[in-house]
């Protein structure tokens, strides 16, 4: 009976993550990557660069703008993944080797290339686009706050 109410309450929509309390914002640090989405509609991308009790502002490309708490409907926080990253740097720098060496040994067969330049070479190139690929897959952005 006990476990029935406890799946019970862990359901029902009261126990959601509370998403409505402004205070959430103003535990992001200065300088993170967030996303603010506001009643007119359109969204910010930038840098927070300051929240208050009634503002938020964000650095975007365009430069400083300020939000009042009245217009954001929802703010999130990007959230980068070292993991991701670094999965995708290993992941890389083995297939970059694997086709290096393959390239490699084609090429110094016939006499034109040196197998360990070019295994080095597309292994660097592989690393480097995994390790792009990682933090692609690794950045998105979580809802911090969200009016009712």
């Amino acid at each position: 009976m006990k476990l029935w109410l406890l799946v019970l309450l862990a359901i029902t929509p009261g126990s959601a993550k509370e998403l409505s309390s402004w205070d959430a914002i103003a535990a992001v640090s200065t300088g993170t990557p967030v996303q603010v989405s506001r009643k007119s509609g359109d969204t910010l991308k930038g840098s927070l660069t300051a929240a208050t009790a009634s503002v938020v502002s964000v650095q975007t490309n365009s430069g400083e703008v300020t939000v009042q708490r009245a217009d954001v409907t929802s703010l999130a926080v990007r959230q980068g993944s070292s993991k991701a990253r670094s999965i995708g740097l290993a992941v890389g720098a083995v297939a970059g080797i694997a086709a290096g060496a393959a390239l490699g040994t084609r090429l110094a067969n016939e006499g034109q290339a040196d197998k360990a330049g070019v295994t080095a070479g597309v292994g660097a190139a592989g690393a480097a686009i995994g390790f792009g690929l990682g933090i692609a897959a690794g950045s998105e952005y979580k809802t911090i706050y969200r009016t009712k």
